[in-house]
């Protein structure tokens, strides 16, 4: 029996189903005003969340606390689960198989500033960058463009509402 996976750099590859490793991994939208962070897997060239794999007995928040740190060399709070996805995919660079469980958080950076990309501790990534959300398209995804570019778009308008009541914004 085969399953058919996404592949990292494009497309889909027909894999052996018994090759599939279950991959528990989490990701977080860090939101700060109108920009989120964002970066870039090394082997790719679309943006991608923060996050990664949740090892064998950590807690699902604590993973992601810990991939931001690793991947964006930032602290974040955790907020508000938003989303649960199942993906099949095959990661071309390392010839890997995987039956993924996403799970997407909504979080608040506790500090701004990125540090230089030498100090981020994840090798896999690079280029952590805050992105006005305005400027994003779901082609600009490694993953999950059209649900995070709607998810934004509401974001946004919830985001100048508030500010508008508050009266920081005009």
């Amino acid at each position: 029996m085969t399953t058919v996976c996404d592949r990292f750099l494009g497309g889909t590859i027909e894999v052996a189903t018994e090759q599939l490793r279950f991959r528990p991994s989490v990701y977080g939208l860090v939101l700060s005003g109108n920009k989120i962070l964002l970066l870039k897997y090394k082997a790719a060239v679309r943006w991608t969340l923060p996050g990664g794999a949740v090892e064998k007995g950590e807690r699902i928040e604590a993973a992601l606390c810990r991939e931001i740190k690793e991947e964006a060399g930032l602290t974040a709070r955790v907020d508000e689960f938003l989303r649960l996805t199942e993906r099949f995919f095959y990661y071309d660079p390392s010839r890997e198989a995987w039956q993924a469980y996403l799970f997407y958080y909504r979080c608040t950076p506790l500090d701004l500033d990125l540090p230089d990309e030498f100090d981020v501790a994840d090798d896999a990534t690079s280029e952590p960058r805050w992105v006005d959300i305005q400027e994003l398209t779901p082609g600009d995804f490694q993953a999950d463009g059209e649900w995070l570019v709607s998810y934004l778009t509401h974001y946004l308008t919830e985001f100048a509402s508030k500010a508008v009541r508050n009266g920081s914004l005009a």
